[in-house]
């Protein structure tokens, strides 16, 4: 559970950040012109630089996090890492739990009863070792396939996260340089249904 609710709270805030960069950034009119005698050297410099899309995405795709540092969106670096750095911690946790269960099983199934005592040391996520030798074959079996199923969501976990930041990398390049709509506003929303995000048209 603890690993589930982990995935959950990564991509619930992962989600919402790029939800709500998407939106802050979404174009006031593409039709409007900017006197250059009014644009400070700020302005100027953001709008001499347009990223190419097509080029986030292939930094992104080469080095995770590579292509929001391309659009200059700093910030955002960090935030790719992070999901990186967690579902790489899950994945390396069950496949190490998962390789120690089974080469216990094979000891005990391969009629050798000078290997059955044999540690079967696993982590898990709480990174104390725990070791097996002496549980039945029944309860090692069940173990394994604890290790699997979290192993194969760990690596879907992977793939969304990857997935994520090429398109996050190649969404931010389209709308890099556009106003933000002063009239859009996010804002907390509390009633008695609960509690959540309001969009509003100021």
């Amino acid at each position: 559970m603890k690993f589930l609710q982990g995935l959950v709270f990564i991509f619930s805030m992962y989600s919402f950040v790029m939800s709500s960069v998407a939106l802050a950034q979404t174009a006031k009119n593409d039709s409007i012109t900017i006197s250059k005698n009014k644009l400070s050297k700020t302005d100027s410099l953001r709008i001499a630089f347009k990223p190419i899309p097509r080029k986030a995405a292939l930094y992104s795709t080469v080095c995770p996090g590579l292509g929001q540092i391309y659009n200059r969106k700093y910030w955002k670096a960090p935030l790719v890492y992070a999901a990186v750095g967690t579902v790489a911690y899950f994945i390396i946790i069950n496949y190490s739990g998962y390789n120690s269960v089974r080469n216990g099983i094979t000891r005990l199934e391969d009629n050798d009863a000078t290997n059955d005592n044999q540690p079967i040391i696993v982590r898990n996520f709480d990174l104390k070792k725990y070791d097996l030798n002496g549980e039945t074959l029944t309860d090692l079996l069940t173990v394994k396939k604890y290790f699997r199923q979290n192993l194969d969501m760990s690596v879907l976990a992977g793939v969304i996260v990857y997935v994520l930041n090429i398109v996050d990398a190649n969404v931010d390049a389209h709308l890099y340089g556009f106003d933000a709509d002063e009239k859009l506003a996010i804002e907390p929303l509390a009633n008695q249904n609960g509690v959540g995000i309001a969009l509003k048209w100021k």
